[in-house]
């Protein structure tokens, strides 16, 4: 078990064997092979982009719940070695996911809940912990041809297309889009004083001192690792909008679309109906179940809109780099 792990209070402290368990039975079932075709590769891929805390779990339960879609849920994501052998078994449990539009701090608790699927991805983009993360660097060690073949396979398992909650991926946009060209990427904006207020409250229940890192580690993870909470976490934040914004205005427009925090948690059907419609124009493929709609809420304003406990450190260090 890592030194972060130690760190951590209560809940959110892994067992370490359970930690073990899996990693033990991940090795054993990596050479597992499971016999499926490739998909088509004009299936859509869909990517949910956006920064910590802004509302990317929220967007991926309800497109998950709402379109007729693949994801990783909270069983696949056990099986990190080999998606497609938990795919294949969570396929046999068999259940359709209705959400309760809860998580903690991202995570999901129902078995059958959006995943974001983190130690496939930290495995497979050469993640290392504490240390800065160098999307240009890290691209040329990874095993594209890997990744690519999982995901249409992943695709193969459902016959259809597929959903990701996409961390990582947010930074090899142009990566992803050479090898499908129905990539479509939905970034999720919300304001940067809020997410950078629910970065300390995320660090604040996590550790016991708020300046312990929280999350992505970003390109300039070694210039500021040694500042205080107030100063790192504003400079965490606009290294990785950054980041995103380039990759994100790299695609073309055909290929993606913005969504406002405001405007999901205030009207989400709309956001969701928004999104199927220029997933279909994109791709002639009509993704969304429409009877699934009416389980929306009409708004989140009530749950997800709540005021933040102002610290002025952060507030003020944070107006230095984003303005309301």
């Amino acid at each position: 078990m890592d030194l972060e792990n130690d760190k951590r209070k209560g809940k959110y402290r892994k067992a370490e064997s359970s930690e073990t368990l899996l990693s033990d039975f991940n090795d054993l079932i990596s050479d597992f092979k499971v016999d499926l075709k490739e998909a088509k590769s004009d299936l859509p891929l869909i990517f949910v982009v956006g920064l910590p805390r802004s509302g990317t779990t929220l967007l991926m339960q309800c497109l998950a719940q709402s379109f007729d879609i693949g994801f990783v849920n909270n069983i696949v994501a056990r099986f990190w070695s080999n998606p497609l052998l938990g795919f294949l078994l969570s396929q046999l449990a068999g259940s359709s996911y209705k959400s309760d539009f809860t998580n903690d701090f991202g995570k999901t608790n129902d078995a059958y809940a959006p995943h974001e699927f983190s130690y496939f991805w930290n495995k497979n983009f050469k993640v290392t912990r504490y240390q800065s993360y160098l999307a240009e660097v890290n691209s040329k060690i990874i095993e594209w041809p890997s990744i690519f073949d999982t995901i249409k396979k992943m695709q193969a398992a459902h016959g259809k297309g597929f959903l990701f909650k996409a961390m990582h991926q947010g930074r090899h946009l142009s990566e992803f889009y050479e090898s499908f060209p129905n990539l479509f990427v939905i970034y999720i904006k919300r304001d940067p004083i809020e997410v950078s207020h629910s970065v300390l409250k995320a660090r604040r229940n996590y550790y016991s001192d708020p300046n312990e890192w929280w999350s992505l580690f970003s390109r300039n993870y070694e210039e500021i690792k040694s500042k205080p909470y107030h100063e790192q976490i504003p400079l965490q934040l606009e290294s990785l909008n950054n980041e995103f914004d380039t990759n994100f205005a790299q695609l073309p427009e055909a290929n993606k679309i913005l969504v406002e925090f405001t405007d999901l948690i205030g009207t989400p059907s709309n956001v969701i109906l928004d999104i199927a419609n220029k997933i279909e124009e994109l791709s002639g493929v009509d993704i969304l179940l429409e009877d699934r709609i009416s389980l929306m809420p009409k708004s989140f304003e009530s749950s997800k809109s709540k005021s933040f406990e102002l610290d002025d450190l952060l507030y003020n260090e944070s107006l230095k780099y984003f303005r309301r």
